[in-house]
């Protein structure tokens, strides 16, 4: 059942389609620009190629639900 469901995500992400769980949260897929970046070893400049990433954006419910443990309040 798990190995279903997580092939149905990634199905989908792969798609370019979002996600969205009520009362849990949306993957989204954003865009990301090509930039410089630096070879932290040897602090040579190189060009970090563009690509998408997936982002997880956790519903206000979820949000609460992980405060409220966290914190220990009602």
């Amino acid at each position: 059942l798990v190995n279903s469901f997580l092939s149905i995500v990634s199905n989908t992400l792969v798609e370019g389609e979002e996600l969205r769980f009520s009362k849990f949260g949306n993957f989204v897929i954003q865009d990301k620009a090509a930039r410089v970046g630096r070879n932290p070893h040897t602090k040579e400049a190189l060009i970090i190629s563009r690509r998408k990433v997936i982002k997880f954006k956790p519903s206000p419910v979820l949000n609460k639900l992980v405060n409220k443990k966290l914190t220990g309040k009602n």
